[in-house]
């Protein structure tokens, strides 16, 4: 699931865990940690008044918000919750291609900015509809797996 390293570190840290680098080759850690990083984005995303960054798994722009997020930072500080934060003051709306746009005016975290990046995010998004992903035929667990396993899927088509 590409968790990074701070991922590991902060997700020991919250859970008093000890995982290393290794441990991440054990299915069960890897989606454990890529799980939780996942719901701690939603959570962080619900903080905002814009209906794009709320949970709603049928809303195909916060699923792009959400890939957004694992994939190039979520955070208020510098990833997608500061560009939400920048866009809401302003009246525009908080979507995935607006982020990108007004990432570099907002001081946000380059990766938030490359164009490559902004295209693979959405191909994950493209890629999980195209194979029919709809929330009213799963349940809102097994969609947020499916979310995650999507991003895992595209990850490993590019490296292959």
């Amino acid at each position: 699931m590409q968790v990074v390293p701070v991922v590991r570190r902060s997700f020991n840290d919250r859970y008093g865990t000890s995982y290393s680098k290794q441990d991440l080759l054990n299915p069960d850690v890897n989606v454990r940690m890529a799980t939780d990083l996942l719901k701690r984005i939603v959570r962080g995303y619900a903080k905002h008044p814009s209906p794009n960054m709320q949970a709603n798994w049928q809303n195909p722009e916060f699923v792009k918000l959400l890939v957004m997020g694992w994939n190039a930072g979520y955070s208020e500080a510098a990833g997608v919750g500061k560009v939400a934060r920048y866009l809401e003051a302003r009246g525009i709306p908080v979507t995935h291609d607006n982020v990108y746009r007004h990432a570099a005016a907002a001081g946000a975290t380059k990766w938030l900015q490359l164009d490559s990046r902004r295209r693979w995010q959405r191909s994950v998004v493209d890629l999980f509809y195209a194979e029919g992903g709809d929330e009213r035929r799963v349940s809102s667990t097994m969609w947020k797996l499916a979310v995650t396993v999507a991003v895992a899927y595209v990850a490993y088509r590019a490296l292959a």
